[in-house]
């Protein structure tokens, strides 16, 4: 599953190769959800059950998840419209399949998504001032994602919160049985652990050791839950990697996602805010983490939805970092260029007169009459355009625009300037 990052990584050349994977991943959460909605129809109980289609209902929620980020954040030249409509089914997905996992995942990951929205410090705005700006934004909508999932969970699956009657029967009840199982290995192999993928061994998860702590300390009617009674793993990606890994390999996992983060944070930075590339950059950085936050509390498997789809991601990132500057977003698209503006240079004739010519903002200006070697001038080549000379209107714009083009070197020179002081500070 790993190697389809590779592939990934490999295959994509263009913006507009990547352009069309994000558009089949869409189509197909939507075909997932589609079908679950027959699935639904089919068995009579609507949306009072739980439904997959051919994913599972878990998985289901994570390709919901990954909808709705894709409508908040939009990618590549996705409408408005089209946006919403993708939103809105995301938010059926996620309903139907009352993923507890997906529903915090999607809640934190849209609050950030919405929290860092803003550009970065404008001029006049210190940096420690801005910071705190975003960390009261990103503050904010984890409050308000906290209050999402309490809602969410509190409408689709009532028994899961800690308040409920039901509670010690809850999937919230086994997942925490199993996690401190999970830890009770951890802590009789803390360095290397017992081994990748024998957590769920029944030689180590079901031994009666493990399984009379695990009594001592939960109690529930269904005897399921236990781990002798029906083996299962621990039901958490990180609990796993600790049981099976011990210290030794978490840390490395650590290492890989805190380098990966900044080669990633670094990309979207790079990009032009606004650009194509840089939505694309958003949404799969959002979409990463939407996966790394569901595996909190899902195994780790291979060759599954959640699996195959962060591996796309991640390679994904790495074809946009390849690209070619002007691929990758440095210059935005033709069609999305703003019309050049165009102004006039005055250049003097020898008799006194002047003429114009329109320039395209960014052309040097000509440098007027060319001085001669017996110290008369020569003048500049006629333009083909009229030779009337210019209104005063037009000698105002381009007074106005060497003012402008002044004051914008003073500004830059200012905010390097304030950058200075605040690195020395």
């Amino acid at each position: 599953t790993a190697s389809l990052a590779w592939l990934a990584a490999s295959v994509i050349r263009t913006v507009r190769e990547l352009r069309f994977l994000v558009t089949a991943l869409a189509l197909a959460g939507i075909t997932s959800i589609g079908l679950a909605v027959g699935e639904a129809m089919l068995s009579g109980v609507h949306l009072s059950g739980r439904y997959g289609g051919l994913l599972g209902p878990d998985a289901l929620g994570l390709v919901s998840g990954f909808l709705i980020v894709l409508a908040v954040v939009g990618a590549g030249k996705i409408r408005v419209s089209h946006r919403a409509a993708v939103g809105a089914i995301g938010v059926l997905g996620l309903v139907m399949s009352k993923s507890q996992g997906a529903l915090v995942g999607t809640a934190l990951v849209v609050g950030l998504a919405l929290a860092t929205m803003g550009g970065s410090a404008t001029f006049g705005t210190s940096g420690v001032r801005f910071r705190v700006q975003r960390l009261n934004r990103v503050l904010l909508a984890a409050a308000c994602a906290s209050v999402v999932v309490v809602t969410g969970i509190q409408l689709l699956r009532p028994e899961s919160l800690p308040t409920s009657s039901d509670f010690r029967k809850s999937t919230v009840y086994n997942r925490m049985i199993v996690g401190t199982a999970g830890l009770e290995i951890f802590s009789q192999h803390p360095f290397f652990g017992v081994g990748w993928r024998r957590s769920d061994s029944p030689t180590i998860i079901a031994s009666s050791n493990l399984a009379a702590k695990l009594r001592r300390r939960f109690s529930t009617p269904t005897e399921s839950f236990y781990p002798d009674v029906q083996v299962t793993s621990v039901h958490n990606t990180y609990i796993q990697l600790l049981a099976e890994l011990g210290l030794v390999g978490t840390a490395l996992f650590g290492l890989g996602v805190w380098a990966v983060g900044r080669r990633v944070r670094a990309l979207v930075r790079s990009l032009p805010k606004g650009s194509e590339s840089w939505r694309l950059a958003r949404f799969l950085t959002f979409g990463a983490l939407l996966s790394l936050i569901w595996l909190n509390d899902n195994p780790l498997y291979g060759g599954q939805p959640e699996t195959v789809l962060l591996a796309i991601v991640l390679g994904s990132l790495v074809a946009l970092a390849r690209l070619r500057p002007a691929e990758a977003g440095e210059l935005p698209a033709a069609e999305e260029r703003p019309p050049a503006r165009r102004r006039h240079a005055l250049t003097l004739r020898p008799s006194g007169q002047s003429t114009k010519r329109p320039v395209v903002e960014g052309e040097a200006l000509s440098p007027g009459p060319i001085m001669a070697a017996d110290g008369g001038s020569q003048p500049p080549r006629p333009h083909p355009k009229s030779e009337e000379p210019p209104s005063r209107l037009e000698i105002a714009e381009l007074e106005a625009d060497r003012a402008l083009e002044t004051l914008r070197g003073l500004v830059s020179e200012a905010q390097r300037e304030v950058r200075r002081t605040e690195r020395d500070n």
